[in-house]
């Protein structure tokens, strides 16, 4: 679950208030203040003030010429940097700084802060005496890119064009020559809204190949590409990348890299074939671990041979075991809601193991008791090192099968799905997309989602509809937010409709926002947009907000990360929602018939948008509101925003009195998921169904 804007959690879960600006996660902390704290022997504020990020002391060092001032100002935006990756955009710590007026509205000083941290950052780039930025201090800084990025983007700067083209040797801004000594700054620079196409960097290629490639994996790790041109250019990368990986071999970090991000993030972009470059990775994955020793286990023809394997206990066990090889399943988290019970279910016919994470954010004894035993993956070691730990460990106790919940949103998922651990290796819909690797034999759907199979390289295990048992998220009953009697008298501005989008950042691509964008110019004056972010906060949040306010003026408003209940409570204000496209939405729609919402989304041929009719079928929404293309889909939106009637009459029919539609999502049966996978270990292991 989230934590509610302007508390943050110490590493000991606990959470402490500090005042924030614009709802942006950002405490911007008097400098006066603290030096006057530090000065009275308050050892707390001391150490607050070495945590946030000194805004004036780096102004200083980066106007230096002495050499370790630079090298002290490096570091400081570093690990500022690294604060942004790790909290989604926000600096937890704060950020010291005095010299900002307190005239101006907070949003606006606000801007003004992260102008400065870009003016700053620029300097450092173009003093004389910053050398840091050699092969080690570019890779260093090159996993921070999209955080960089941000920072720009965040502020009125936007992008960094203008101190790329103070690097140019020649006066053609068109025709680019670069000394090596600089080339590591402008691929670190160049972003997706550059006024510079991407061949600007492909020219560089001959030059630094491999860093070329590296720039490029780091841009289409966006998670947020809200314009034309960002959408495009991540596109257009994504098809360079695929040219360039056959032939060249990316590095154990750069490998990294990729698998943290593009991997998961290329599903929300637009073209055929934007999985390709996935199952150009598992082919990278698969030589840097053979060099490593680690390999096949079994080959596919073993399937129909494998006897009934043991269990990790030494006592023998009629159950085959079925290994559960996890990303996120914290108890509250969206996994954990859609996944929680049809684990629990295997153990009837299964000895289940769970092997992930066990870091705070990935697992907790909740999740922990879902299996009959649980092996914690090694941490603080490389990925290489955790495969190595799920390679011997399957070596030794040879698991029937290999579950993967999700695969896409953690590195050592990615990895080990890049080889056979099992004679059956199965996936369900976590993130839903296709690996496009070789490794993975199933992909469990319930039957009532339609799509094209021959996107999929998984083989399809289609189970009944009646599987779907989410774990609902409320604990307590009690908190389960009160549905509206009265829809007609709830909707208090009768001449303004109130729509919902609810998604994460990555989903907020250019054609969904181009279709907000038109809709809003139809219906001026009839709309009001409510935007709810999961993990949008600090200067992640300022970039969308100042995208999607630039698209809908001031008829929008868009929210910062809340915590789960603030979330639900929030989404009252909301007469319509809209499903985003071409990613659409999951367990969102339970939140949504929480609320009693009426709403309307495009279906899709493809895994990522196959789920959404569905969940709109199963809380009886008519076929009407589930669309099948963008033209369509506008016609629906237009007439559930301007037509109110039509929409009270739908909502009587979807949640009229005394309905519970969301128990379609809780209320099934998960043991026709262990059902399917014991039919099909039966069918391989060569016995009888």
């Amino acid at each position: 679950m989230g934590k509610r804007p302007g508390q943050h959690r110490d590493p000991n879960g606990s959470t402490k208030n500090q005042k924030t600006r614009g709802g942006l996660d950002i405490p911007i902390l008097d400098t006066t203040a603290q030096k006057a704290a530090a000065h009275s022997g308050s050892t707390n504020e001391i150490t607050l003030a070495d945590e946030a990020f000194d805004l004036e002391r780096f102004e200083r060092y980066v106007y230096s010429r002495y050499k370790p001032d630079i090298e002290t100002a490096f570091g400081m935006l570093v690990a500022m940097l690294r604060q942004m990756q790790l909290s989604r955009g926000d600096v937890p710590q704060g950020i010291l700084c005095s010299r900002i007026s307190q005239t101006l509205p907070e949003m606006e000083r606000v801007s003004v802060l992260w102008t400065r941290i870009s003016t700053a950052i620029l300097t450092l780039f173009l003093n004389p005496a910053f050398e840091a930025l050699n092969a080690d201090g570019f890779c260093q800084l090159l996993t921070l890119k999209p955080q960089l990025i941000t920072v720009f983007q965040s502020s009125v700067i936007n992008n960094a064009d203008a101190c790329i083209e103070a690097f140019n040797l020649t006066t053609d801004s068109e025709a680019f020559s670069v000394p090596i000594d600089d080339l590591y700054k402008v691929l670190l620079l160049y972003s997706l809204d550059s006024r510079y196409e991407p061949k600007l960097i492909y020219g560089f290629a001959s030059q630094d190949r491999a860093a070329v490639i590296d720039a490029c994996i780091a841009l289409c790790s966006s998670i947020f590409c809200g314009t034309e041109l960002a959408y495009r250019r991540r596109n257009e990368m994504l098809r360079y990348l695929c040219e360039q990986l056959p032939s060249n071999q990316l590095s154990e970090r750069s490998l990294m890299n990729a698998t943290a991000s593009v991997y998961m993030h290329c599903s929300y972009a637009s073209i055929p074939d934007k999985h390709a470059i996935k199952g150009l990775l598992h082919q990278q994955w698969r030589r840097l671990l053979a060099e490593h020793g680690i390999r096949d286990l079994c080959e596919a023809r073993e399937v129909q041979k494998a006897s009934a394997p043991g269990s990790i206990s030494d006592e023998p066990t009629p159950k085959p075991t079925v290994l559960i090889l996890h990303e996120w399943l914290r108890s509250g988290c969206a996994m954990h809601r859609c996944y929680a019970k049809w684990i629990a279910a295997l153990r009837e016919q299964f000895h289940t193991v769970g092997m992930g994470l066990k870091e705070a954010t990935a697992m907790d004894p909740e999740a922990i008791a879902l299996f009959d035993h649980y092996v914690p993956l090694p941490e603080g070691v490389s990925c290489i090192d955790q495969v190595r730990a799920v390679h011997n460990w399957c070596r030794q106790h040879r698991p029937a099968i290999v579950y993967y919940p999700s695969i896409g949103m953690g590195t050592h998922t990615v990895a080990a799905a890049s080889i056979r651990l099992a004679p059956l290796q199965v996936m369900t819909a976590g993130h839903p997309a296709t690996t496009a690797g070789s490794a993975v034999n199933h992909l469990v759907l319930p039957d009532d989602f339609e799509l094209d199979a021959q996107l999929l390289t998984e083989k399809l295990l289609v189970i009944p509809r009646d599987c779907v048992a989410w774990t609902s998220p409320f604990r307590d009953e009690s908190r389960i937010p009160a549905h509206a009697q009265d829809p007609a008298g709830r909707w208090k501005h009768p001449h303004t409709t109130q729509v919902i989008i609810s998604a994460s950042p990555m989903k907020l691509g250019y054609p969904f926002l181009c279709f907000i964008s038109e809709l809003n110019k139809v219906l001026h004056g009839k709309v009001f947009w409510h935007f709810f972010l999961a993990d949008s906060r600090g200067a992640l949040h300022l970039e969308i907000r100042h995208c999607i306010h630039s698209l809908l003026g001031d008829t929008c408003k868009v929210y910062p990360h809340l915590n789960y209940g603030d979330y639900v409570q929030a989404l009252r204000v909301g007469d319509v929602f809209l499903s985003p496209f071409p990613f659409g939405n999951a367990n969102t729609y339970f939140d949504y018939a929480h609320a009693q919402i009426m709403g309307a989304c495009m279906r899709g041929n493809e895994l990522q948008s196959a789920g959404d009719a569905p969940f709109l079928e199963r809380l009886g929404f008519p076929k009407e509101l589930i669309t099948s293309n963008e033209a369509e889909y506008g016609q629906v939106a237009e007439r559930l925003i301007a037509d109110p009637a039509w929409r009270l009459k739908l909502h009587e029919q979807i949640y009229g009195e005394g309905a519970e539609s969301h128990i379609a999502f809780t209320q099934g049966d998960p043991s026709l998921f262990a059902n399917a996978l014991h039919g099909l270990y039966l069918q391989s292991s060569g016995h009888a169904a």
